[in-house]
């Protein structure tokens, strides 16, 4: 009973904000995006203005690797930045990329986030296989706390990281948080930590697999001067600090 009064709780909340939407807004179709892959999107026979959305994950993953969202999401195929010759290169390992977001964002995700197909690739060569099936998607989402949640095969992204052909200043910011997302998908969602105390091999090792990558994109130089300006601000910081082990717990609960 507990949890039906919850329930019913919620869907008034939603139907309250409902009320405060423009006839337009309310005709938007709303969307689910979820980890896995979608097995079902069924109209409710009573309500047609209600849908059940299922989803199945075949790969056993932590509770806290399970996201989902929902919203009148516009859909970007980011795979079209990819060679043919990748494609036929790569064979059943080259992993669609979906992108969605918000009407009227489709350009700044293509400007933004056109590099993940080939980061895929990249790691897909260079480590292994990606584990979560033949497609990796990603949401730019309104008022997410952290720049990006990473999920089974699905990676929730500020909307804060999109920007115009003709902004430059967050182009390093947002492709290193993009890939970095990515890498996480291989250490951090499909390899995990053995207990909390080993939760900084799992950071580490998901930046290093970033910076690989970003090393071939931006270039050697480019690379070692931000390897440089980092090294410095970690010594500036690291002082009177608990090692990084000790640390394991806290990043644990939240990143």
């Amino acid at each position: 009973q507990a949890l039906a009064d919850k329930a019913d709780s919620v869907m008034t909340d939603i139907d309250d904000e409902m009320g405060d939407l423009s006839a337009e807004e309310r005709a938007m179709e709303m969307q689910v995006i979820c980890s896995g892959a979608l097995t079902d999107d069924i109209i409710d026979h009573v309500d047609a203005s209600r849908k059940t959305a299922s989803f199945t994950c075949d790969e056993a993953i932590l509770p806290q690797h399970l996201g989902f969202v929902i919203g009148p999401f516009e859909h970007v195929d980011l795979s079209e930045y990819r060679d043919t010759a990748d494609d036929e290169r790569l064979g059943s390992n080259a992993v669609k990329v979906h992108a969605f977001c918000l009407p009227g964002k489709e350009d700044e995700v293509r400007n933004s986030a056109m590099m993940l197909a080939r980061a895929l690739d990249s790691f897909t060569e260079r480590f292994q296989s990606y584990a979560f099936g033949s497609a990796y998607k990603l949401a730019f989402v309104d008022d997410l706390d952290c720049d990006a949640a990473h999920t089974a095969s699905f990676s929730i992204c500020s909307a804060r990281l999109l920007f115009p052909e003709t902004v430059w200043e967050p182009l390093e910011h947002t492709t290193r948080v993009l890939v970095h997302a990515v890498a996480s998908q291989w250490i951090g969602v499909h390899v995990v930590a053995y207990s909390p105390y080993d939760y900084w091999i799992i950071v580490g090792g998901s930046w290093f697999m970033a910076e690989l990558y970003l090393r071939e994109l931006f270039g050697r130089n480019d690379w070692r001067f931000r390897q440089k300006r980092m090294v410095d601000k970690i010594v500036a910081m690291d002082h009177e600090r608990p090692s990084l082990i000790e640390l394991g717990p806290l990043l644990q609960l939240h990143p």
